[in-house]
């Protein structure tokens, strides 16, 4: 039987039931429950990762023995490889002494043996790295420990981007953790945990504690969570989602269920999934403003100070950060900084659209968003499509702005028959799922299929390319437009 074969057989409702029995077959499920669940364990790793078929697999086994610890020791087979061992070459500019570093700087006690267990020597490269022995071509057991200790002194700076941790959870970002190894394809993760203590990833399971990762990019590019508490389950028929709260959030969850859960029940229907995937959400609890995305989760911590306009806010973040799985992650430019007006400003423009048509918000409310849209733009310097270094709020607005003014043009040319999730879904099929990353020409062709009559090009050339703004009437009849539609 084929993978998409299985894949069929295991779709919507019986997935979430595979994936629990996995996790939790070994304690609680009678011995032939154990057993189908076993062989279910070895059809999904060869089936949800083709990476294993396709290239080399590295394991790795990730021990953090004391819950008042903030070192993590981990153990790693990586397969032949090339002559370096790396981590992520991105890392937060404001947390010492990965700032200076990169994230080696939290390495301690590095060892590399060879296939027979001999010793390799290796020089340490800074932030690029470690550069091994001619004689350390082949298969590596690699050991060594990741010290936060200098993170957790300074106050936990960055933590959406590096660790954070209180009495009862730990958040950290992959990029920290994982030594990878150019060539090594998919892998097995294991976690040794405390007693009493939970580990959530956004990495298909095999059992509690024991993970499937298709790739060094999704190893890295991902957060990681650990709790004295079972983290909540909140999953729709299409994303398999978890949500670590701290702190205040824990008294907002159900208005985070709803919002998620909202926000993915739309994105899905215009660009669907193949398989239910995991998704981590993680709400950090100090009291500043901001949402980091990974290739399959985010974190975000947000000034909660109860107001209706500051719910609104997080809301919309909540919304936009999720949408990021797609335009962002998988829906990507061939160019970055010319693409951002499109990578951010769109998934602006569909978080405040969730929200609306939700009704989490009023149509007055949702008139006061691209008001103050129309406000922050207003700060740009540049052509949207040549922001240079300067991504930020007016850029997002910028790009919304964009999204709000083409999506009423969309739905006044179709009749109100179509709207701005049809582009996303014609985008998505065109790049082959994000397999292909788009250009300019890829997002008008999307256009030209959802509304025709509509000279795509000229609207470029004036509010993308150009330096023309979009007035506070055009803005006024815009909304209004969305909001009857």
């Amino acid at each position: 039987m084929s993978c998409d074969a299985v894949a069929a057989q295991w779709d919507d409702e019986s997935w979430p039931w595979i994936t629990d029995g996995l996790r939790h077959s070994w304690t609680l499920f009678p011995k032939a429950i154990r057993m189908r669940n076993a062989v279910l364990a070895l059809v999904l790793g060869i089936c949800i990762s083709p990476a294993f078929a396709s290239s080399a697999a590295g394991t790795y086994s990730v021990s953090w023995p004391r819950a008042d610890d903030v070192r993590i020791h981990v153990n790693a087979q990586l397969p032949t490889g090339d002559d370096r061992l790396g981590m992520a070459q991105s890392w937060p500019g404001d947390a010492e002494p990965v700032a200076s570093g990169g994230w080696p700087a939290l390495v301690r006690n590095l060892t590399v043996r060879n296939q027979a267990g001999d010793a390799c020597t290796f020089v340490a490269k800074g932030s690029a790295g470690w550069q091994l022995a001619p004689a350390c071509s082949g298969a590596l057991t690699i050991e060594y420990d990741v010290d936060y200790d200098s993170l957790r002194k300074a106050g936990w700076p960055a933590p959406r981007e590096a660790m954070f941790r209180d009495a009862n959870a730990v958040a950290l970002v992959g990029r920290s953790l994982f030594i990878t190894r150019q060539g090594t394809g998919a892998a097995r993760v294991t976690f040794a945990l405390p007693r009493g203590w939970h580990v959530e990833t956004p990495w298909s399971p095999i059992t509690r504690a024991t993970f499937m990762v298709p790739s060094n990019d999704d190893l890295t590019d991902n957060l990681i969570a650990f709790s004295d508490r079972t983290i909540p389950r909140w999953s729709t028929k299409d994303v398999d989602l978890h949500v670590l709260t701290f702190g205040v959030w824990r008294d907002r969850e159900s208005t985070v269920r709803r919002t998620l859960q909202d926000a993915l029940r739309r994105y899905v229907q215009s660009m669907p999934l193949p398989r239910r995937p995991p998704y981590l959400v993680i709400l950090l609890p100090q009291n500043d403003t901001g949402g980091e995305s990974f290739r399959a989760s985010f974190a975000m911590n947000a000034l909660l100070d109860g107001t209706r306009e500051n719910a609104m806010a997080w809301q919309g973040r909540l919304a936009h950060e999720v949408f990021h799985y797609w335009n962002g992650w998988r829906l990507r430019g061939a160019d970055y900084a010319s693409s951002q007006w499109f990578q951010e400003g769109f998934t602006e423009y569909m978080a405040a659209t969730t929200l609306r048509q939700t009704d989490a918000v009023s149509s007055t409310e949702f008139a006061a968003t691209f008001a103050e849209h129309l406000r922050t733009a207003g700060r740009l310097q540049t052509p949207l499509d040549t922001p240079g270094t300067h991504k930020g709020p007016p850029l997002y607005s910028g790009g919304a702005l964009v999204a709000l003014s083409w999506d009423a043009l969309i739905r006044q040319s179709t009749g109100g028959h179509r709207r701005m999730d049809d582009v996303f879904a014609a985008l998505w099929r065109k790049t082959d799922r994000g397999a292909r990353a788009y250009t300019w020409s890829d997002i008008r062709a999307s256009l030209d299929e959802v509304a025709p009559k509509v000279d795509w090009d000229a609207l470029y050339a004036r509010y993308v390319s150009g330096d023309t703004r979009y007035t506070a009437d055009e803005v006024a009849s815009a909304v209004k437009v969305v909001s009857l539609h």
